[in-house]
């Protein structure tokens, strides 16, 4: 899947599981409790054999990078020259 189509896909799936909740009267911390269900659910799909540690370090560390990168990337730059 190239990156673009991967995002859209991202951006829908947090749209649907963000909207519910906030209609609902949810919250943030309900928002994030489900986020840690899901990031359960496909982490132990996916890693076996006492691998989830490595699995959740990289997932982590890969969302940090990715948010800095956004974070720097709307920055407003300081001072005039």
């Amino acid at each position: 899947m190239d990156p673009k189509a991967h995002n859209k896909l991202a951006d829908d799936i947090v749209k649907m599981m963000v909207r519910p909740v906030l209609r609902a009267g949810g919250d943030p911390t309900e928002i994030l409790v489900l986020l840690e269900s899901i990031i359960v659910g496909v982490v132990s799909t996916l890693a076996k054999d006492g691998a989830e540690d490595h699995v959740l370090d990289a997932v982590v560390a890969s969302a940090k990078k990715r948010m800095a990168e956004y974070r720097l990337k709307n920055m407003e730059p300081e001072g005039h020259g």
